[in-house]
């Protein structure tokens, strides 16, 4: 944060002080008017090609500022880029940025960013540098000029799956308006191997200088104080919704309460089971340990959408990593009827491609008895499904009843949506 207050640009958001009240640390900043590059992009579908260049130079202006004096984002993203009255873009939000002289800030286990938007190499917690910052601008530019982020993955290890596995598919697919140069400077921004990237922000300003110069008048206009406008509308439609909704939830609350007190007591439906997922061992090279916890991560999120199922939070779970308790005493601290534990092993020799070992087991807690255990060896294109069918043999083994939507959540992959699930999260399917 200390390193933050450094940089003083225009096409930068001012960061003034660190402070704490009441035990709750807070940054000060400057208050900019204006609306976010995400709400612009989500009100319009996707800008205009030129709106889409005039906000990449200012954003790699202020970029280019920070990169100087030797400081990183790391958190670059369109929900992190103001639009002021005039039109001007503003990078804010500097709060996880580090100098190279610092180490990373690793929280419970989770490195600190936005994944969507995270280079691979801060993805897999790799020491980042001003490169990974390109990266994210290469994500942010993407989505501006189609609307769409290039990974998509309801949890953070889906998106490292994707990205390891795939390359971004080409913006002009998606909007035949890009031009091929601006297009190629997306993809190149985008490399897996941050050598093959620009390497420096100078680079891309350059090329973004030259593609402004290409495009018509017409395409040059950008209408951002209507879209600015536009945004405020909308943003006055939805609290008058959301104030209909609270009002609805207080006349069902106030008939269920008169209910109550006329002796009309509701039968309450039987309680849910109560699981934890510990967190897998791994049972090969340490490098490998992200895997191993992004499949731990990936079945909580599919478990944790069932109905009549309470899944602890994996903050919980993993604070019994390593651990030498039993699963019994796991379970009774916890409060909880039933243990989830396994071990992965990754073999990368397998066919140039990778195959993986894994081996759930669940456990009930009141008398320490195995309910289930298998072991499954699949390629690395098939993680996804052994992820799916553990999960649905553990709904299954505590007997749950499983809807159709539920299901096709259990089974989903990061391609194609199918709308909202349980709980409110978004499930896709290839």
């Amino acid at each position: 944060m200390k390193f933050s207050r450094k940089i003083n640009h225009k096409n930068i958001c001012r960061i003034y002080d660190l402070d704490e009240d009441g035990g709750i640390h807070f940054i000060s900043m400057e208050y900019v008017p204006g609306e976010d590059l995400k709400s612009m992009i989500r009100m319009t579908k996707h800008l205009g090609i030129g709106t889409a260049v005039r906000i990449s130079k200012q954003v790699c202006e202020g970029l280019a500022e920070a990169h100087r004096i030797g400081i990183f984002h790391r958190d670059l993203k369109s929900s992190n880029v103001i639009i002021d009255r005039d039109g001007n873009a503003r990078v804010m939000d500097f709060g996880i940025a580090r100098s190279p002289d610092t180490e990373d800030i690793i929280n419970d286990g989770a490195i600190i960013g936005t994944p969507e938007y995270m280079s691979p190499e801060q993805a897999e917690g790799k020491q980042v540098d001003h490169r990974s910052d390109i990266y994210s601008f290469g994500v942010m530019l993407y989505e501006m000029v189609t609307g769409q982020l290039p990974f998509n993955g309801d949890t953070p290890f889906n998106l490292l799956i994707k990205r390891k596995s795939s390359v971004p598919q080409d913006p002009r697919k998606l909007n035949a308006e890009i031009p091929e140069d601006l297009s190629r400077m997306i993809l190149k921004c985008m490399k897996e191997d941050r050598e093959k990237r620009y390497q420096s922000v100078k680079e891309i300003l350059s090329e973004l200088k030259k593609i402004e110069d290409g495009i018509t008048t017409v395409e040059r206009a950008i209408p951002i104080k209507k879209t600015i406008m536009l945004s405020r509308t909308w943003t006055a439609i939805k609290k008058r919704w959301v104030m209909i909704a609270v009002l609805f939830v207080v006349v069902v609350m106030a008939g269920l309460t008169l209910a109550y007190f006329k002796g009309e007591k509701l039968a309450l439906p039987p309680s849910p089971s109560m699981l934890v997922i510990l967190p897998f061992d791994n049972l090969g090279p340490p490098e490998d340990e992200y895997f191993t916890d992004g499949i731990t991560e990936e079945i909580t999120s599919r478990l944790s959408a069932l109905q009549g199922l309470n899944v602890i939070s994996r903050t919980s779970a993993n604070r019994y990593k390593n651990t030498n308790k039993t699963s019994k005493q796991i379970g009774e601290e916890l409060g909880v009827d039933f243990v989830l534990e396994g071990s992965v092993r990754w073999d990368r020799s397998f066919d140039g491609k990778g195959k993986a070992r894994i081996t759930p087991q669940l456990i009930r807690v009141e008398d320490d008895t195995h309910l289930w255990s298998d072991t499954y060896d699949r390629i690395i294109e098939d993680i996804f499904t052994v992820q799916s069918e553990i999960a649905e043999e553990v709904a299954k083994q505590l007997d749950l009843t499983i809807l159709e939507p539920e299901r096709k959540a259990l089974h989903a992959k990061p391609t194609e949506n199918l709308g909202p699930g349980p709980f409110g999260r978004e499930y896709k399917r290839s």
